[in-house]
């Protein structure tokens, strides 16, 4: 038995927990995956947890508890082999258990994009801007919702206009709170949700 020696402390029991199911998967599924993510969003995930309720289980935890499900070393794995995707298990990770075939696995998630609007943080990836006259796509009572974000806007006979041409981001820039509010409202999505398959532990 692994003990949980580094992961002691305040949420230990969910943490054994994580293990427990963790172990469980891996004896009840053929293969074991481990995968990265970039910008996680709850939404689509839910979805791929739905495709994949049948015949497979996600696990998103902290990477040295589901290290010590693994197992780190040949001495201490759950099963065979199974230490070497432990190394793996670092930054925006997670683990699928799965009987699907791999070529089915792997061209699934091959592909897999869905773009969503980016947070505070993102570093744009283009420069967007906004040329100065009417805003349309926004009713009269956003206009101090928008003066709040920095654009520069008036409500002239019920309509939003823009006073002069407003630059919102350029590419390269780290994203701002009001930036990324804005980029919402402009309904420009510039992160994109992916997954891919980084390592896999298949029997057989």
């Amino acid at each position: 038995t692994v003990a949980l020696t580094q992961t002691r402390g305040r949420g230990f029991e969910l943490k054994s927990a994580l293990v427990d199911k963790l172990r469980s998967a891996v004896d009840e599924y053929r293969n074991v995956y481990v995968f990265r993510f970039d910008n996680m969003r709850t939404n689509p995930f839910k979805q791929i947890r739905n495709d994949w309720q049948e015949d497979g289980r996600f696990f998103l935890g902290k990477n040295k508890v589901m290290q010590v499900a693994l197992g780190r070393t040949p001495e201490d794995e759950y099963s065979d082999d199974l230490h070497r995707l432990s190394r793996h298990l670092s930054g925006s990770v997670g683990i699928l258990a799965t009987s699907r075939a791999t070529p089915q696995v792997y061209e699934y998630f091959e592909n897999y994009s869905r773009p969503d609007y980016a947070r505070s943080g993102f570093i744009a990836t283009q420069t967007f801007q906004v040329a100065a006259g009417p805003l349309p796509q926004f009713v009269g009572t956003m206009v101090d919702t928008l003066r709040n974000l920095g654009l520069p806007v008036d409500l002239n006979n019920g309509t939003v206009e823009l006073r002069t041409d407003y630059t919102v981001c350029q590419e390269g820039d780290e994203l701002t709170p009001e930036q990324a509010k804005l980029l919402t409202h402009f309904d420009v999505k510039m992160a994109n949700f992916t997954v891919r398959m980084v390592a896999a532990y298949v029997d057989g």
